[in-house]
């Protein structure tokens, strides 16, 4: 994947986007990508890097979104970080 995700996860509440290793982004963009995603989303520093987003299902009302959908729309927002 362009964005250099190994591995995506995602539960009814959260998905988890799973970095390569050696993963060539735009590092110093990091800050900026989480501001943008207004507290859903953290940055886990561990081995294997991560994404965590959080899905607010309140804030979605009667008719949330899929989480397919949600994945794509935080992709999209992720690729701030292509280096």
């Amino acid at each position: 994947h362009e964005l250099y995700i190994r591995e995506i996860k995602g539960r009814t509440d959260q998905i988890t986007f799973i970095m390569y290793e050696k993963a060539g982004i735009d590092a110093a963009r990091i800050p900026e990508l989480i501001e943008r995603m207004k507290g859903a989303m953290v940055f886990r520093r561990s081995e294997p890097v991560q994404f965590i987003y959080t899905i607010n299902s309140q804030k979605a009302g009667k008719n949330p979104p899929g989480l397919l959908t949600v994945a794509f729309q935080v992709l999209e927002e992720m690729r701030i970080l292509k280096a």
